[in-house]
């Protein structure tokens, strides 16, 4: 099995990719007037932290196995998987260290279906 490491640059834009999400819902449901306002926007906030988790476990799984078969390289040379997860395509480029058994998340995109 491999050990999975984040690098930076993936790490922030996914917690960036998550706030945006949760904000998007929040900004929508604040001032309505609605009587469960509160209970909608903590639902929001608890869905996006569900997506989180799910993506950094789904990332963990597949990266820890011992062949990846489905990726493709770039042209820096790096390895790439696309994947899809809820209402979103992932891009999760990423290189290794077959020695010490390592694979590096390098970065990490995210598109709407």
């Amino acid at each position: 099995m491999y050990k999975v490491e984040y690098k930076n640059k993936p790490e922030e834009k996914l917690k960036l990719f998550i706030n945006s999400y949760k904000n998007i819902y929040l900004e929508t449901f604040t001032d309505t007037w609605l009587f469960y306002e509160d209970l909608i926007r903590q639902n929001y906030i608890n869905i996006s932290e569900k997506f989180f988790n799910e993506i950094i476990d789904f990332i963990d799984d597949i990266f820890s196995q011992e062949k990846i078969y489905w990726y493709s390289v770039l042209e820096n040379k790096n390895y790439q998987i696309k994947t899809k997860l809820w209402n979103f395509r992932i891009f999760v480029e990423y290189t290794e260290n077959n020695i010490e058994k390592i694979r590096f998340i390098e970065n990490i995109e995210f598109y709407k279906k």
